[in-house]
C-alpha cells in the first residue's frame, strides 16, 4: 500500500531519454493517482499525435494506443485536453478503438464534456461569431479554399491569400485561418492587423460582442511550411477561455501529461487542485 505522501501532486519532468527509473516514477504515480479514481487528462499535441501532420491525424507512435487501452481495461477513466475539435476523440475512438470515455477539455477550453454533459464557455453569441466568420471570410477577395491552392498562389505568383485552417484545429468555438509567410514574425502582426481584423471587428459588432473584451485573436507560427496561423478564440469577462478555464469546472482532481509550454497553466492548476502533472 503506497504511503500517503505518494499521493501529493508532483511534477516529473522528463528529458529528452529520461533514464529508465524516471519512467518508473511516473508510472507509479498514475498508479496512485488512479486507484483514487481519478481521470487522466492527455495533452494530444506533441505527445498522442503529431502536431505537424496538418492533413489528418497521425500519431506519435503506434505503441501509445496499447499502453491506453491497457489503462482503460483496467477501469482508467482517459480524456483529452487539448486545443483539437471533437474530431479528435473520433479519430482515436474510430480507428484505433479507444474509449476515451474520460473528461474531454477541447477547443482550448471552449468545450468541457464531463460524463455525458456537454458545456459550453464563451461570451453569448460566441458560437454564432464564429460562424459568421467563416461565412463572411470565404467572400474575401484572398480567400482560398485549400492550404495547397494559397502556397501555389505564394510560390508561383508572389500572392498573398489565406484559408481555413486545418480541421484538426477547428469548432464551433474555435477557428483558425492560415496563411504563408517568408518575412519576419514581426510582419504577422501587420498582416492581422490589416487585413484580418476590421472584418473581425465589423462581424463582433454584429453579434454584440467587444472585440478587446470578449474575444481573444492571436498569431503564431507552425514550425514547418511557413506557415502563420490566427487563432480566434472567446474571453469571458475579459479573460481569454484556456484549458485551465474548463478544468475548473470539474468535480475532482486529475492526472495530466502534457508536453510543452502551452500547458503551463493547465499544470498549475492541476497541481492547486490536488491532481498530479507528468
Amino acid at each position: 500500500m503506497p504511503l500517503e505522501s505518494e499521493y501529493r501532486p508532483i511534477i516529473i519532468p522528463t528529458e529528452s531519454q529520461p533514464p529508465l527509473n524516471r519512467w518508473q516514477e511516473c508510472g507509479q504515480l498514475i498508479a496512485n493517482h488512479l486507484r483514487l479514481g481519478e481521470s487522466l487528462l492527455l495533452d494530444m499535441d506533441g505527445l498522442v499525435v503529431k502536431s505537424d501532420s496538418l492533413d489528418r491525424p497521425e500519431l506519435t507512435t503506434p505503441k501509445i494506443v496499447p499502453s491506453i487501452k491497457a489503462l482503460e481495461n483496467l477501469g482508467a477513466k482517459v480524456g483529452v485536453a487539448t486545443a483539437r475539435g471533437i474530431q479528435i476523440i473520433d479519430y482515436l475512438r474510430n480507428e484505433h478503438g479507444l474509449r476515451m470515455d474520460g473528461p474531454a477539455i477541447l477547443e482550448d477550453g471552449h468545450v468541457l464534456i464531463n460524463e455525458g454533459t456537454r458545456t459550453c464557455l464563451a461570451a453569448p453569441n460566441h458560437t454564432r461569431f464564429i460562424a459568421d466568420v467563416r461565412q463572411e471570410l470565404m467572400f474575401h477577395p484572398e480567400f482560398q479554399i485549400s492550404w495547397s491552392n494559397v502556397r501555389t498562389l505564394s510560390k508561383a505568383f508572389d500572392m498573398f491569400s489565406f484559408c481555413p485552417g486545418g480541421f484538426q484545429w477547428q469548432g464551433e468555438n474555435r477557428a483558425s485561418l492560415w496563411f504563408p509567410t517568408n518575412v519576419e514574425k514581426v510582419d504577422d502582426q501587420i498582416v492581422l492587423t490589416t487585413v484580418f481584423e476590421p472584418v473581425l471587428r465589423e462581424i463582433a459588432y454584429k453579434n454584440s460582442l467587444d472585440y478587446e473584451n470578449d474575444l481573444d485573436v492571436s498569431i503564431n507560427r507552425m514550425s514547418v511550411g511557413n506557415l502563420a496561423i490566427i487563432s480566434i478564440k472567446g474571453k469571458i469577462n475579459g479573460l481569454p477561455v484556456t484549458k485551465g478555464t474548463a478544468a475548473e469546472l470539474l468535480t475532482q482532481p486529475w492526472v495530466f501529461v502534457g508536453d510543452g509550454f502551452g500547458d503551463i497553466e493547465l499544470s498549475e492548476k492541476t497541481k492547486r487542485l490536488n491532481g498530479a502533472v507528468i
